[in-house]
């Protein structure tokens, strides 16, 4: 049936007013910070510890190197995960992470294939099988996981495993230069007893900044730095809102980005597609028969074997807008906005707070017409905490463009 589209809501930063030290309960009021600005010296403290001594809650779903595909696509659609380390039972150790951005591979070059076969291949059985051993016989819905290493598929972000008492600046440095994930081994059982990400790390600050401010001290000038001084106004890769998901999809692997802002006609942003979306999909077998029912139909209009209209609904060959308006809103539980903005004059402290409280893992920055200047990830802050010595003194800037995703 015909597609209605709505506009989902969005969301703007609007700083938060600063709590009143009225508002704080006297005995928890620390004196010796009571109006006192925090030096860089005292905030880097927090960066010398090990990561044991941190309240970190992370929760760790592990799958075996012998799950198939096609169930590490489930886990992570039901559990609403990013990424899950995978463990080889039969070398004791782990392999690595499958990330959703693996996934977004799969499931691009599924739709991809099944839509390049000829007239006489396209047949249900043909892309049956395709979906589950792989095109040309290589990756499927049921192929083990451990193929994504061998095939190297996966191995873009090394696995740099650090025990309890490894320093959290060395766990920053390896964030910001190297890798996504650092897992935090049980030094008795060699297990992955914890994950640490740029999110879990910006969440930590944002409650110390909180206690801080709580106590009535003033944060280091670095702070009230603005997105220009941070140098978040830089160009971002978008789409317009007519385009559709698959060439929105092929942007995202180009330009190994894992959020692509939608622009509606106003150039105005008003939501965004991210790897995470793929789950949107039920399963890899449902990405090979929704393009299969729209190249028949397709090929038969053409062939003159059906009438045209009514053509079969397929998500990659939606308009972006239409599909989030009507297949990710519906899948997403959750209350967070379609977007999440802040203007050109949010502060650090300001970037900070709102992407821990929204919990998402970038905001895109906007001028008084709404037109995305610039985007502001969390990869972004922990890079500048580092480069302001406030976490570490790791000033290089700029890292390598496979961390981008």
């Amino acid at each position: 049936g015909e597609i209605k589209k709505q506009v989902p809501d969005s969301k703007q930063y609007v700083p938060k007013a600063e709590k009143k030290l009225s508002q704080v309960p006297a005995q928890k009021i620390t004196k010796s910070l009571l109006g006192r600005k925090v030096t860089k010296g005292e905030f880097l403290q927090m960066a010398l510890r090990p990561v044991s001594q941190y309240n970190l809650s992370s929760k760790v779903v592990e799958v075996s190197a012998d799950d198939k595909i096609g169930k590490v696509f489930g886990i992570l659609k039901n559990h609403r995960l990013l990424s899950v380390p995978v463990f080889d039972f039969k070398k004791n150790a782990y392999l690595g992470f499958i990330d959703a951005s693996d996934l977004l591979v799969l499931v691009f070059k599924t739709d991809e294939y099944v839509m390049d076969l000829l007239d006489h291949e396209l047949d249900q059985q043909h892309v049956n099988e395709i979906v589950t051993n792989g095109w040309n016989n290589n990756i499927g819905s049921e192929s083990p996981c451990r193929i994504l290493f061998e095939k190297c598929v996966c191995p873009s972000y090394p696995f740099l495993p650090v025990s309890p008492s490894t320093q959290m600046q060395q766990v920053l440095k390896s964030l910001n230069h190297v890798t996504k994930r650092v897992p935090i081994l049980n030094p008795n059982t060699g297990r992955i007893q914890q994950v640490l990400s740029h999110s879990t790390l910006i969440d930590y600050v944002h409650r110390r900044i909180l206690w801080l401010e709580e106590q009535g001290a003033i944060l280091p000038d670095e702070f009230n730095y603005r997105t220009k001084e941070l140098g978040y106004i830089k160009s971002i890769n978008w789409m317009a809102e007519y385009r559709t998901l698959e060439e929105t999809f092929s942007l995202m692997i180009n330009h190994c980005r894992s959020t692509i802002a939608i622009k509606d006609q106003k150039d105005k942003i008003f939501t965004t597609v991210t790897t995470r979306d793929i789950l949107c999909f039920e399963n890899l077998q449902e990405v090979g028969n929704q393009r299969f029912e729209y190249e028949k139909y397709t090929r038969n209009v053409k062939a003159g074997k059906t009438k045209a209209g009514n053509a079969p609904v397929t998500y990659m060959t939606m308009q972006v807008g239409d599909f989030v308006a009507n297949i990710k809103q519906a899948n997403i539980k959750s209350s967070k906005p379609a977007v999440t903005t802040a203007p050109v004059s949010a502060t650090l402290s300001n970037i900070i707070r709102l992407l821990a409280e929204t919990k998402i893992h970038r905001l895109f920055i906007v001028d008084n017409q709404r037109r995305p200047v610039g985007v502001a990830s969390v990869k972004d802050v922990i890079g500048s905490l580092l480069e302001y010595q406030l976490l570490g003194n790791d000033p290089a800037k700029g890292y390598s463009e496979r961390l981008r995703l």
